[in-house]
C-alpha cells in the first residue's frame, strides 16, 4: 500500500487490520484477553495485567491476538509512526514479533520497538536482526533503556511491613522523619478522585520540572493521567487497587497497582506532591502496608528509568529484581 494520506498511522492501522488475526481491542475484550494473561502464570514479571496494556497501549489499541499468542501495538507519540510492539507473550513470541514488525517497518518505512520482553525473546530477535536501542533513541535521551534501565524490584510485603534488620535500616530512618502515622489513605475511585489527582499530578510536573528544567516529562504525565481517569467501572481488589493519600486534608500522593495470582501485585503509579521531607517514602509504605490487609505477599514495583529511582526502590529491600528488555529493528530505514 502506497501511504498518501496526512494520518499515516490511520492509513497503516487500516491495511494492518486485513491482516489475520490482527485488530483493534476494545473493552469486549477485556474478558479474553485477562484469562489468556492469567494462563501464562506469571506472577512476578512487570506488566502481565491487562490494566497494564490499557495503559502502556493507550495511544493505538491494536493487537495481534491468535489464542496462542498476544502481541499488543502501540505508536511511539500519538498518531504518527515509529510503531512500538508492547510486552508480547505466548508461543513462538520471537518469530510472530520479527514478521509482524516486518510488516509494520515496511508500511511505515520506520524503525519498529519491542518493549518489555525477556531474555530468552531478547536473544532470539537478536538473532533475528534486532538490535539495542542506539545512542539516544529512548524515550528519553537521559535514559539508555526506558523503564528498564535499572531491574524491576519484587518486595516481600511481610517483611517489609515488619520493618525487621538492617536491610530496612535506611526506610525506617526516612519513615521516622515522614508523616506515615497522619496520612488518610481512601481507596482510589475514578469517578470521585479524578479531579484531586489531576490537580495533584499538576502540582508533581511543577516540582520535577523545577529539579529536572530540561526534562520532557508528557509521556510520564499521560501515563499517570491514563491510571486517573481511564478505569471507571472496574471493581477495586479484583481489577486494581489504589489509594488517594491526605494530609491534614490535603491531597499528597497517589498510588496504583494491578492484582495478579499468587497474592502479587504490580505497582504503577506513585506521584507525590514533595512538600515535605520522605513524602514518597511514607506513601509508598503506607499503601503496600494496605496490601497485606487484603492479602497480597509480594508487589513488584517495576523497573527504573534512572539510578535515584532505583535507589529509591532499593530502599524497600526487594527479595528479587527481573531484568526486562527493549530492542529494535532497524532494518535500514532509520
Amino acid at each position: 500500500m502506497a501511504v498518501t494520506s496526512k494520518n499515516i498511522v490511520k492509513d497503516i492501522v487500516n491495511d494492518l487490520c486485513q491482516v489475520e488475526d490482527v485488530r483493534q481491542i476494545t473493552a469486549f475484550d477485556r474478558e479474553a484477553i485477562s484469562e489468556f494473561l492469567l494462563s501464562q502464570e506469571d506472577t512476578t514479571s512487570h506488566g502481565n495485567h491487562w490494566i497494564y496494556y490499557l495503559t502502556a497501549c493507550r495511544r493505538l489499541w491494536l493487537s495481534y491476538f491468535d489464542g496462542d499468542t498476544l502481541i499488543p501495538i502501540t505508536t511511539r507519540f500519538p498518531g504518527k509512526p515509529p510503531f512500538v510492539i508492547v510486552r508480547p507473550v505466548g508461543l513462538d513470541v520471537p518469530n510472530k514479533c520479527a514478521a509482524l514488525a516486518a510488516h509494520l517497518k515496511d508500511l511505515s518505512k520506520q524503525r519498529v520497538i519491542v518493549k518489555n520482553i525477556d531474555v530468552t525473546v531478547r536473544n532470539s530477535l537478536r538473532q533475528l536482526g534486532f538490535s539495542d536501542y542506539r545512542p539516544g533513541d529512548g524515550w528519553s535521551p537521559s535514559y539508555r533503556c526506558d523503564d528498564q534501565t535499572f531491574p524491576e524490584a519484587v518486595v516481600d510485603l511481610n517483611e517489609l511491613v515488619a520493618l525487621n534488620g538492617d536491610s530496612y535500616a535506611h526506610l525506617r530512618h526516612d519513615l521516622r522523619k515522614g508523616i506515615s502515622n497522619r496520612l488518610k489513605l481512601e481507596p482510589y475511585n475514578p469517578h470521585h478522585h479524578a479531579a484531586d489527582i489531576g490537580e495533584l499530578i499538576a502540582k508533581w510536573e511543577q516540582a520535577f520540572l523545577k529539579r529536572y528544567p530540561k526534562e520532557d516529562v508528557s509521556d510520564l504525565l499521560d501515563f499517570y493521567t491514563a491510571f486517573a481517569t481511564g478505569h471507571e467501572g472496574l471493581e477495586f481488589a479484583k481489577d486494581y487497587v489504589g489509594w488517594v493519600c491526605r494530609l491534614d486534608g490535603q491531597t499528597v500522593g497517589f498510588v496504583y497497582g494491578a492484582p495478579k495470582p499468587n497474592q502479587a501485585v504490580d505497582m504503577y503509579a506513585n506521584p507525590c506532591w514533595h512538600k515535605q521531607s520522605c513524602l514518597s517514602e511514607s506513601v509508598l509504605f503506607s499503601a503496600l502496608r494496605e496490601l497485606t490487609t487484603l492479602g497480597f505477599t509480594t508487589a513488584n514495583l517495576g523497573g527504573s528509568e534512572t539510578l535515584g529511582l532505583h535507589q529509591f526502590k532499593h530502599k524497600f529491600s526487594p527479595a528479587a529484581e527481573i531484568q526486562r528488555y527493549h530492542v529494535v529493528d532497524y532494518g535500514g530505514n532509520d
